[in-house]
């Protein structure tokens, strides 16, 4: 699991406004989703400073404090990842692109109908909704309905994602609600807290035998009378946070959230037009057809939501305390001013204070959303920006210079939230539009359009460029456009004690490429297109009383503003890199890595009723995209390369512990015309389309190692073994074998807690037994015994031996406080 943290929450509901020219029934699709809170969002997304090559985006951490207790610890940190700012992105309480991580959350995306609200849940195979299609004609165009109308149905499972100390990742609740891992490689044990069919909240346990239990609620209501999107008239938990985490020999640490705030602002806009293919056809079976038109959807979004105020334990007698205030001036919402450590006194030992800037969009109207629709408002004028961190002793003063200050792109040149002048990915484009309508060759609509292509220049407005340290020492970022809009191009850091600095660059090509200098030094975002689609409508035409019915049928284009790529929907909104190269030094004086990585992408559905649905989930095919499966490391010698070392990674899928729903997602692109709506002519203005929700369990198989000196290469191999059936354990091998080039092989085997014992049910999956063995020779054994003492259930004793000898008592204990 990659490694990351939490901070604090907000919450959110979403209600919509439409601005309507024209009229008619085609309208803006928008995806069936109600998202978690900008800052909860933002943890769902992931300091020398750490690169993901994978995605071109540098990983920036800050820590401040660790709270602990003899078995616990909470590290308390800030983090940052180099995407950008896009047009209509939101503050977390830290600032635009910051997060704290203090904590953990797990927050949800509600696909269709929320999974605990439906009355009917199920997941039929593809092929038996084929052959119903055949069978049961009048089942299956019911099944084509609910699908589309999400009421009461759902038929796609909701994404929850985690963010706790150290860990992430994602679920989903199969057909029988209990929680499936999309991507197991770790032990983790994930069981829902249910209150009267009232989903309350999930405890997590990990493979060393904490529990997380996350039960302080977010909820988030969404609606709009915009598209196909169905209204939803409740309240929808989005987000649940960590409340306590609990160590088996007692040890508890416990967060407190306070100060409920309440406020709403505009999120989002769309854009549509739509008009018949054949424009001069007016009526059709004596029935007026709908006019062309746009149609322009804003979103606003009502906010109501905790915020974490409070780290205590019954272990530790000290605290941290998070002070935050009501004083933003982008959204009427709380940021963060100072976490305050304190001792058994309830006193203060230390502070970080936080500074900010409340930057002014110095950009012009034109083109701008208020200036269209909200002139009075002045709220899309500012964004938080994080401008340093200091840290204050016992009585507030400043601590000898301890400060991390930041700097950033010309901040002020950001336009207003949610101007028009934005890309087809959402980032400042420095266009005077109009319109989101983008410009499209050929399409035959004589109206209004905006200009959504890429400016690198406009685009990175806003972003991270330096990181100033306490020491006085500091950090350049540079970056460069690139398949996914913005990459880390040179990362620079230098000391306060003048020395040399430390470049570090990234080329997203080969080695060999590289040090050559043949690679392109930055690439145009991939364009999304589906903006255009052309439906069928289909009408029930009456010969008269008692004559029957005639199908008539005629063509409307629509043209959206939201392209084929559902922005706000995928688990790493990036495309990725297979092959990057790292360089150190300007032109690889320290030599360099390359790195290769595995690369799927997210497929789009399959229809069974209609046509692809573009913007909406997907099935989720590349969950492993961005595995590393190469890494050579290397010198320069002139315009070659040295290899110094090569690493090959295999990995081993269990197939018998694969989970496969099949799931469905619809579209109502327009309501049945006819008077005659029954069977198929009902739904023939649906979309339906048949996705995957994929989980897998997977872990490294084979490592090989190859070395290269002059007199030869030497290669060394690592062979994984794993359990299997229900004694195979994600990320825990029971046999590891290491081969090298004259064929010598030493093995380690290890035995792990059996099922129904106690270890095993409080998931403590450390290996009880080890051995180690040098061909079929054995060199060692380890054995721990436990016993009960206190109340806990702890190593009584370790035994060892060598060789063959039989096993000897090496470590006993005799006894333990009630605290282990």
């Amino acid at each position: 699991m990659k490694k990351l943290l939490l901070f604090c929450s907000i919450a959110l509901l979403c209600n919509v406004v439409s601005f309507a020219q024209g009229q008619g029934d085609f309208k803006p699709k928008l995806p069936d989703l109600i998202s978690p809170s900008p800052t909860a969002y933002n943890l769902g997304k992931y300091g020398d400073i750490p690169v993901n090559e994978a995605t071109g985006m540098a990983n920036i951490s800050v820590p401040l404090y660790t709270y602990s207790t003899p078995n616990l610890s909470v590290p308390i940190s800030l983090s940052y990842t180099t995407s950008g700012v896009k047009v209509g992105q939101v503050a977390s309480w830290v600032g635009i692109g910051w997060n704290l991580n203090a904590g953990g959350v797990i927050t949800r995306s509600i696909r269709g109908v929320a999974d605990e609200d439906a009355t009917y849940r199920t997941f039929p195979s593809y092929s038996s909704m084929q052959t119903l299609k055949t069978t049961n004609p009048t089942a299956y165009y019911t099944f084509i309905d609910n699908v589309a109308k999400k009421i009461n149905y759902d038929y796609v499972p909701d994404v929850f994602n985690f963010n706790f100390n150290g860990y992430s990742g994602s679920f989903f609740l199969d057909e029988t609600m209990t929680p499936i891992l999309v991507k197991k490689e770790s032990e983790l044990k994930i069981e829902k807290i249910n209150n009267n069919d009232f989903l309350a909240g999930f405890k997590i346990t990990t493979p060393k035998g904490v529990v997380y239990t996350f039960t302080v609620t977010e909820q988030t209501k969404s609606r709009t009378n915009c598209g196909s999107h169905s209204p939803s008239s409740d309240f929808k938990i989005t987000s649940w946070y960590l409340s306590k985490i609990a160590h088996y020999l007692g040890d508890e640490i416990t967060f407190e959230y306070g100060n409920t705030s309440d406020y709403f602002y505009l999120s989002s806009l769309t854009e549509s037009y739509s008009q018949n293919e054949n424009t001069s056809l007016t009526e059709l079976c004596g029935v007026t057809l709908p006019p062309k038109g746009k149609t322009r959807c804003l979103t606003d979004s009502y906010v109501k939501g905790k915020t974490l105020t409070k780290i205590t334990s019954n272990r530790n007698s000290g605290s941290v305390v998070f002070s935050s205030t009501k004083s933003r001036l982008d959204i009427d919402d709380y940021k963060l001013d100072a976490v305050v450590i304190k001792n058994h006194l309830n006193t203060q030992i230390k502070q970080f204070s936080f500074n900010y800037t409340q930057v002014a969009s110095t950009v012009p109207y034109a083109g701008a959303l208020s200036h269209f629709y909200v002139p009075n408002s002045n709220n899309e004028k500012y964004r938080l920006f994080l401008n340093f961190i200091e840290e204050k002793d016992a009585l507030g003063n400043a601590s000898n210079g301890k400060k991390y200050s930041f700097e950033y792109n010309s901040p002020t040149s950001l336009p207003r939230r949610l101007s028009l002048s934005q890309d087809e990915l959402g980032y400042y484009n420095g266009k005077t539009n109009l319109s989101l309508l983008p410009n499209t060759e050929g399409d035959g609509f004589n109206i209004v359009r905006g200009d959504r292509s890429f400016d690198f220049n406009s685009a990175i407005k806003g972003i991270l460029t330096k990181i100033i340290y306490p020491t006085k020492g500091y950090t350049e970022l540079e970056y460069e456009s690139g398949i996914s809009a913005i990459r880390i191009k040179k990362i620079k850091a230098l000391s306060s004690s003048g020395e040399l600095p430390k470049i570090t660059k990234y080329y997203y090509t080969t080695k060999e490429n590289a040090i050559a200098g043949q690679y392109v030094t930055s690439q145009k975002p991939i364009r999304s297109g589906g903006y255009i689609k052309t439906k069928k409508v289909d009408m029930s035409c009456s010969l008269g009383p008692f004559s029957g019915w005639y199908i008539e049928s005629y063509y409307r284009v629509i043209f959206t503003s939201n392209g084929a790529v559902p922005l706000n929907l995928t688990r790493a909104n990036h495309y990725m890199y297979r092959t990057v190269t790292v360089g150190y030094g300007e032109n690889f004086e320290g030599g360099g890595i390359e790195k290769k990585f595995s690369v799927t992408g997210d497929q789009t559905g399959i229809p069974i009723h209609g046509e692809i649905i573009f913007n909406d989930s997907r099935s989720n095919t590349g969950l492993l995209n961005g595995t590393l499966t190469e890494q050579s490391v290397f010198k320069k010698n002139g315009t070659l390369v040295d290899m110094i070392s090569k690493t090959n990674y295999s990995y081993f899928e269990d197939s018998t512990k694969q989970k496969i729903l099949d799931c469905y997602i619809g579209n109502i692109v327009y309501e049945s015309m006819s008077n005659n709506s029954t069977g198929s002519l009902g739904v023939s203005g649906y979309d339906v389309n048949s996705i995957q929700t994929i989980a897998k369990w997977r872990g490294i198989s084979t490592i090989t190692t190859t070395n290269y000196f002059d007199s030869g290469t030497v290669i060394t191999t690592q062979n994984n073994t794993y359990g299997s059936g229900v004694s195979a354990l994600a990320g825990l091998p029971t046999e590891v074998t290491t081969t090298d080039s004259k064929g010598n092989t030493l093995k380690t085997q290890y035995v792990y807690p059996a099922n129904g014992t106690t270890l095993k049910n409080q998931n403590r999956l450390d290996p009880i037994e080890t051995k180690s063995l040098k061909a079929s020779t054995l060199l060692a054994h380890q054995k721990t015994i436990y016993g009960t003492f206190e109340g806990h259930y702890v190593p009584s004793k370790i035994q060892t031996s060598k060789g063959s000898n039989a096993l000897e008592d090496r470590i006993v204990f005799h006894k333990y406080d009630n605290k282990g």
